[in-house]
């Protein structure tokens, strides 16, 4: 899921969440970039309802790309 965070300050920052703990949120981007922002400075905190996967995903992918995805997630069961 996608997060907007509003820090006190008026900075918005966008992405997952990749960690959260000891005082801080790790957030990343599509790019792979982290952010760390701390807790005690977030105004909000919004959930994104729009999925962060890329429109049209599998005509994007090879046929084997895609079987790939498929095993994988089904793998997660």
């Amino acid at each position: 899921m996608q997060w907007q965070l509003v820090t006190h300050e008026g900075l918005t920052h966008s992405g997952m969440i990749v960690e959260e703990n000891n005082g801080q949120i790790v957030l990343g981007n599509l790019e792979g970039v982290l952010t760390k922002v701390k807790t005690k400075e977030i105004e909000s905190r919004i959930a994104q309802p729009k999925s962060i996967m890329p429109a049209k995903l599998v005509d994007l992918l090879t046929t084997e790309e895609f079987r790939d995805l498929v095993a994988y997630l089904e793998s997660l069961r």
